[in-house]
Order: C-alpha cells, then sequence, then structure tokens
C-alpha cells in the first residue's frame, strides 16, 4: 500500500537523522482522537506529495506515546482497519524535535489547532503553517499559511486530496 510504503520510507529517514533536510513536521493536537490522527497522517501524506522538494522530509508525528495506543482501541481499529503499518508510525516520544529545532531544520505543521501544547510550546517557533483552525485564533503572527474552516480537519484533507486528483 502506497501510504505504508511512504510511513516506513520516512521512518527509515528519521532513523537516519535526516541529513540535509528540513524535517516538516506535521503534528496533531495531544488529544488523541481519530479524526486529529487520520488528518495528520493524511495531511503529511498531501503534503509529500504536493511539495515537490527535496529539502523536506514530510512526516506525520502523532503526538501521544506509542504505549498510549494500547488505551484507544478507536485508534486500534482504525489503523488495523484501514491496514496502516503501526510499526512505520512515529510516536512524539520516538523522536527528538527539540534537536531537530535546536540546527535550524524544524518546520512544523500544526493540525486541528492553533497553538502547541504547553509541553511543545518551546517549538512555537518553527511552526510554519496551522491547517484547521479557527479565523483569529492565531497566537503565531509569523506563520504565512493558515487554512481556516468551521468543518472537520477530515473533510478539509479530503478537499486537498480532490484539488490534486482532479
Amino acid at each position: 500500500m502506497r501510504l505504508n510504503l511512504y510511513l516506513k520510507a520516512r521512518k527509515d529517514d528519521v532513523s537516519a537523522g535526516v541529513p540535509g533536510k528540513f524535517l516538516h513536521a506535521v503534528i496533531g493536537q495531544d488529544v488523541s482522537d481519530v479524526g486529529s490522527i487520520a488528518s495528520t497522517i493524511m495531511y503529511a501524506l498531501y503534503l509529500n506529495e504536493t511539495i515537490k522538494s527535496d529539502q523536506f522530509c514530510t512526516v506525520p508525528i502523532i503526538n501521544m506515546t506509542r504505549t498510549d495506543l494500547s488505551s484507544h482501541a478507536e485508534l486500534k481499529w482504525l489503523l488495523d482497519s484501514c491496514h496502516i503499518d503501526v510499526p512505520s508510525l512515529l510516536f512524539v516520544d520516538e523522536i527528538d524535535l527539540s534537536y531537530f529545532d535546536l540546527f535550524g531544520c524544524l518546520k512544523l505543521v500544526l493540525v486541528n489547532g492553533h497553538k502547541l501544547p504547553t509541553r511543545q510550546e518551546a517549538l512555537k517557533e518553527a511552526v510554519v503553517e496551522l491547517f484547521n483552525c479557527r479565523k483569529g485564533e492565531s497566537v503565531y503572527p509569523w506563520i504565512e499559511t493558515v487554512t481556516v474552516d468551521q468543518v472537520s480537519q477530515m473533510l478539509l484533507v479530503q478537499d486537498q486530496w480532490c484539488l490534486i486528483l482532479g
């Protein structure tokens, strides 16, 4: 499956340290709901397909620990029923985003929110895009790419895919 190939390749890139590239991390809020996780994965794939640049390693980061996944039956069901290779996913406890930020190599896309969670607020200067936040909620005035809508983030991702698939 194309998605699993993408996830495995990006996880391998991150394991190698993403040499010579920016880590373009798509991350959702720390609320682990089905819509947020699905949107994070699919929007990262969308960006990977549409931004044709050798400068970026675009990867979804699941904003929960891998061990926490076992306590979310609905997420396990979604990933299993969609045949998503869970070992190829990157969880927030498996990557040191501050390392990439320290060297100026981190670009964050925040899905379904207007602000990073408090525990990740130190990374705020790396935020380059907000996807699906409510109008006027951005606390990061330097961000130029802000997708604002009152529908669910899954519908926004679907609309983006329809634009490229024609």
